[in-house]
């Protein structure tokens, strides 16, 4: 079961998702950075 293509297409174009990459202590550290793209409310 997945998404269906106009509920991805509809999240693609209002959400901001950037993923990243990065090294501590010799061990590796993914994760993702997701942000609605026009917020309803100020960020705090």
């Amino acid at each position: 079961m997945g998404v269906s293509r106009t509920k991805y297409n509809h999240i693609k174009q209002s959400v901001d998702c950037y993923d990243f990459i990065y090294e501590v202590v010799g061990l590796t550290v993914e994760g993702y950075y997701l942000a609605a793209k026009e917020p309803q409310t100020a960020l705090r």
